[in-house]
């Protein structure tokens, strides 16, 4: 069997701090705001973390299809969460880079 690694980029401007995106994008419930989806927490964040933050799990209702993501790590500039289950994706990793304009690194 072989595996391969796909890699998607997207990039978007936004008139806001990466502070203001962070604290937006944590708040799962309210994600369907920017995806067209439903989140549901199922598991809150490790002890010491942001709500929302590192530990988190939440189940993504999205064209039929329901799975659950883990955030692994969330600060002001990244988030990186990860699929669960094994499908739509197997051993998907997604990573939220939040960066001033102008700026290539964090």
């Amino acid at each position: 069997m072989s595996f391969f690694m796909i890699s998607v980029q997207y990039q978007k401007t936004i008139q806001a701090t990466p502070d203001q995106i962070f604290t937006k994008l944590i708040d799962h419930k309210n994600l369907n705001q920017f995806f067209n989806a439903s989140f549901k927490v199922v598991k809150p964040q490790d002890n010491n973390e942001p709500i929302g933050g590192k530990g988190c799990v939440r189940q993504i209702s999205l064209l039929g299809i329901t799975f659950l993501e883990e955030i692994i790590h969330a600060s002001e500039h990244e988030i990186r969460y990860r699929v669960l289950n094994d499908f739509p994706v197997k051993k998907h990793l997604g990573v939220i880079t939040l960066l001033p304009h102008g700026n290539t690194q964090p």
